[in-house]
């Protein structure tokens, strides 16, 4: 199955929500084979429109904090490490499928959960700053959303693994790079984007939860989930911490 004729199965409406595609599937329908998803296992991710999505998301975000967060601060670390697990881990769960499918299963709700991360500090952003966020019907969002269905030539991602070549037809962060004009444009196209891609990721898991209760292994449970969250998030605190700790002493050396 081809981008295009995956695409081909959405139904965009004009009057669907911005910032509700889980509850709200008027946009963004699921695809009309419930085993979509298994076409792209053991590595074909870039294939996949969550992984894509999450692309454009992590390239947008990088370029955000470069313009509208201050360098070294830990909100400019947080949004750049939760952009970069969103992607990174739908392409480690595509790697790892094959040999464990529950790791897939456990990778790709980490990448839901550091988009859902992501957005809270977009949305800060904007309450904090005094700026605007848009209405689910806002005409503003509305062509954001559209966007969803162009392509873009520009990327022309090499797929140099092989297995994972592109067709140069999918978006690239340059379709909506004019929305980093300003910073209450620039957050407000970023929430659209991380609403495509949690919907996606939604069906994707809800797609791989019932492989496993297929094969019978079950996805991990709240207890197990809990413990695991609150583990990467301890790590991801060190990380952050470990890092602000270099820049600084690097700028008290600078100083000297």
């Amino acid at each position: 199955m081809t981008y295009r004729s995956y695409m081909s199965n959405f139904n965009f409406n004009s009057n669907s929500n911005a910032n509700s595609y889980p509850s709200d599937p008027s946009h963004l329908s699921r695809p009309s084979d419930p085993s979509y998803y298994s076409h792209f296992k053991h590595g074909g991710y870039r294939k996949l429109a969550s992984f894509q999505t999450a692309e454009i998301i992590c390239d947008f975000t990088v370029e955000f904090c470069r313009k509208y967060i201050r360098f070294g601060s830990r909100t400019c670390d947080q949004m750049e490490q939760a952009a970069r697990s969103g992607k990174q881990n739908i392409a480690e769960g595509s790697q790892a499928s094959a040999a464990n499918p529950k790791t897939e299963f456990k990778l790709v709700d980490v990448a839901r959960s550091s988009l859902e991360e992501l957005k809270l500090d977009y949305e800060d952003f904007l309450r904090q700053n005094g700026l605007s966020q848009w209405a689910k019907d806002d005409q503003r969002a509305i062509a954001i959303r559209k966007l969803a269905y162009l392509s873009d030539k520009s990327n022309k991602t090499d797929g140099t693994d092989g297995s994972n070549k592109t067709n140069g037809t999918n978006r690239s962060y340059g379709t909506y790079s004019t929305y980093m004009t300003d910073s209450e444009s620039a957050a407000n196209c970023a929430l659209c984007l991380i609403n495509q891609a949690n919907y996606l990721l939604d069906r994707q898991l809800e797609s791989l939860r019932r492989e496993l209760e297929k094969k019978g292994i079950g996805p991990e449970n709240q207890g197990q989930k809990l413990g695991r969250i609150l583990s990467e998030a301890a790590e991801r605190e060190n990380a952050l911490d470990a890092e602000v700790a270099k820049v600084l002493k690097r700028g008290k050396e600078e100083d000297k």
